[in-house]
């Protein structure tokens, strides 16, 4: 087979895919089950040859908005997540790139996503959930009441790389008409379709979470309640209080009231989910990345009043605010360096930030993207272990 009848072969695309920009389209979640066969039935699909660079503006342009994962349901075992693989067989198109397209690609690559500037990456990610969930705020009629993130993250750090996801983003809402406890999961749902996937990962198994203002303060008077019973000892909250400023990975020492306050919340699953939710909200609020806050001043006061806004540490927002992991030390020496490697060397980059935003672990450069310290063991210390004594314990 030629080269040129391989590449035909391989580039077939569905050229009708979601493209966001502000309007809504029919890929949406939102879309009926007919509709979406009825696009499925008359798209045009049609050959690309990828000997014109805008062909491989083509292809960004039918991948971006491609989920690593797809949630899928089976009778017996309900809602499920998989691997999209249907998307991730698009791929292949990077792996038969002539010298010229590979650079043609790196151009377009760079252009689309800011990199190498860390900061336009940063941008562009913010612009991209701060874009869609005011989209269906508009379409939904329901106010954002705050958005914000982990500072401690890649993003927050301003050391993220095209792809990456954003840890720890909230988003609260006040539904002015939809008052049903499902309904922020179901904007959280639909949010991940409008989101450009090679700017900022939105997996389906690890979703931004969306929470109602309501569900908040509920979370409030829980660990309010919780509080009381508690009647913590004034060496106990001096202890707690410093521990807010403990740079080490210790998560569960970091937590210590955190973990102690959920033994007097009920063993009940939703209601711990609730209470350790709300103590993250509340430490974003204090410490974190806030990107929106319009909260009234009657709540932020009440807020301010809380043990949680006090004590709460399941994050180490402040702890770990002057660190950086190794994975971002090496990312920052290998943004310094980009520009003057070769071709090859940057498209083996640039085709791995792709690869691992689609969830594919198989790829060259791992110590930009694991956390994985000098010693060769997990930086992330104990955290599995600490949210386990929050809601299990």
């Amino acid at each position: 087979m030629s080269v040129f009848l391989a590449y035909m072969k391989i580039s077939i695309y569905n050229i009708n895919s979601v493209n966001f920009n502000g309007n809504f389209t029919n890929n949406s979640s939102t879309s009926s089950k007919s509709e979406q066969q009825k696009d499925i039935t008359n798209v045009c699909y049609k050959p690309v040859s990828l000997y014109r660079p805008i062909d491989l503006k083509r292809f960004w342009d039918d991948i971006k908005y491609e989920n690593a994962e797809r949630e899928d349901f089976n009778p017996e075992r309900g809602k499920y997540i998989t691997q999209n693989t249907q998307a991730i067989r698009k791929l292949n198109v990077i792996d038969n790139l002539s010298f010229n397209q590979k650079k043609n690609f790196i151009e377009l690559f760079c252009q689309e996503t800011g990199f190498p500037d860390l900061e336009k990456i940063k941008q562009k990610a913010e612009n991209e959930f701060e874009k869609a969930i005011r989209y269906l705020a508009k379409r939904d009629n329901f106010d954002i009441k705050f958005i914000g993130y982990d500072r401690n993250s890649s993003l927050g750090k301003c050391t993220a790389l095209p792809g990456s996801d954003c840890d720890a983003l909230f988003i609260i809402i006040d539904s002015k008409e939809n008052k049903e406890n499902w309904y922020p999961g179901a904007v959280r749902w639909e949010l991940k379709d409008l989101i450009n996937q090679r700017l900022l990962s939105t997996h389906a198994s690890s979703l931004p979470e969306v929470l109602s203002d309501s569900y908040i303060k509920n979370g409030l008077n829980l660990a309010d309640e919780a509080f009381k019973k508690a009647d913590f000892s004034y060496e106990d909250l001096k202890r707690f209080e410093k521990n807010l400023e403990d740079n080490t990975n210790d998560f569960i020492k970091s937590a210590e009231f955190n973990i102690k306050l959920a033994s007097f919340i009920p063993k009940d699953i939703d209601k711990r989910t609730q209470y350790y939710k709300t103590a993250m909200f509340v430490e974003l609020f204090r410490d974190g990345i806030i990107n929106e806050n319009n909260f009234s001043d009657n709540f932020i006061e009440r807020l301010k009043k809380s043990p949680l806004y006090r004590y709460s540490n399941i994050m180490k927002q402040r702890g770990l605010s002057t660190k950086l992991k190794e994975k971002h030390k090496k990312r920052m020496q290998m943004i310094k360096n980009f520009n003057s490697m070769s071709i090859e060397e940057q498209f083996s980059i640039v085709k791995d930030m792709i690869y691992f935003s689609f969830n594919l672990k198989d790829i060259t450069h791992k110590e930009y993207f694991e956390n994985v310290g000098m010693n060769g063991k997990n930086e992330m210390g104990n955290i599995e272990k600490m949210y386990s004594l929050i809601l299990n314990g």
